[in-house]
């Protein structure tokens, strides 16, 4: 059961900080979910700087490759294995707003804190329709729902400042994870609503700009679902941690020099991908395998990553002292 009240669930997200973390979804040789290997994930996920929250059902969780049965069974493993320890998002995404309903209750039977739900990613639609989709969910359950509004091509409906005026006057709609990639973009959408739900940027680069542009009376402390915590940093470097507490702070100066270590980091494993319209989902999950996680191949229609890329994730985790390649195989150090 959720700490807060319906009516409390804009001002309740409002209280989180720090990172809430991208998880993906390991698989044993046959295929099935990897549940001993995902409760360990969720163990290990505790122990990486910054890290607050879990934001389960993401596109690097492979959500739209798994059943219904297996999206509810990932979600109640891993509230289990938070076990409070971790505030934990659900993705409730589906193009079948029935599907999504399913999901969200069953999200909140599992104890989980908040929902994310995208609007429907393939089909006709308007911003009419998707309002109407947003609210038969919110009548379901009464947890914070959360959004993406991003120009990233694989999501294929942006929501765009003007809808989001629309969407705050549903009750439980408490917040947006905004990746318009554009700078005019993000600050529109917080001011269009940054005053009345949280308007939260995973790119580091952007909430640095919307703390030294609007306060923090429109930026919040938390970043909703980011994989950067995974490999732009580490226990003897936290930069995250460090970029957590500054924002949290609304210290400008302290987040841009955690800001610049990350960016080196995250040019190399993050930008240069989502640039062209998507997420290497493969090459995350080979990251996470690197730094002691379960992993495990990726489902069709993915494609695994490219041994260039996985040459370079290997380069960027020894450079900032993660792992240790001078042997035949990379090797945990400090994660």
């Amino acid at each position: 059961m959720a700490e807060y009240s319906r009516s409390e669930a804009k001002a309740w997200l409002r209280t989180l900080s720090g990172y809430l973390l991208i998880v993906t979804t390991p698989y044993n040789a046959d295929g099935s979910i990897d549940v001993d290997g995902l409760r360990r994930n969720v163990a290990l996920s505790l122990q990486i700087p910054g890290v607050t929250g879990l934001y389960v059902g993401s596109n690097y969780q492979e959500f739209w490759t798994l059943t219904l049965d297996e999206r509810k069974q990932i979600t109640e493993t891993i509230v289990d294995a938070a076990a409070g320890r971790l505030k934990v998002m659900v993705g409730v995404t589906s193009t079948c707003a029935r599907d999504s309903q399913e999901l969200a209750r069953a999200a909140e039977r599992s104890g989980a804190d908040a929902v994310m739900l995208w609007p429907p990613y393939y089909g006709s639609r308007d911003d009419t329709g998707v309002l109407h989709y947003f609210e038969s969910v919110a009548e379901v359950s009464d947890l914070a729902i959360c959004s993406y509004s991003t120009t990233v091509s694989e999501v294929g409906f942006y929501i765009t400042p003007e809808l989001a005026t629309r969407m705050v006057a549903i009750d439980t709609f408490s917040g947006l994870k905004e990746a318009s990639r554009s700078l005019s973009g993000y600050a529109e959408m917080v001011s269009a609503v940054g005053d009345t739900i949280v308007v939260s940027c995973p790119l580091e680069e952007y909430t640095l700009f919307g703390l030294a542009t609007f306060g923090r009376s429109h930026v919040p402390s938390v970043l909703l679902g980011s994989s950067r915590p995974f490999y732009v940093q580490n226990t003897r470097y936290p930069y995250c941690q460090h970029f957590a507490s500054a924002l949290e702070a609304g210290n400008v100066e302290n987040a841009a020099a955690a800001l610049r270590p990350i960016l080196w980091a995250a040019n190399r494993l993050h930008n240069r991908f989502i640039n062209r319209g998507g997420h290497n989902v493969a090459l995350v999950k080979y990251i996470t395998e690197l730094l002691g996680m379960a992993g495990g191949p990726v489902r069709a229609p993915i494609s695994a990553a490219s041994e260039v890329d996985k040459e370079d994730a290997r380069e960027v985790l020894s450079e900032i002292g993660s792992v240790d390649i001078s042997s035949t195989a990379a090797v945990a150090v400090n994660v």
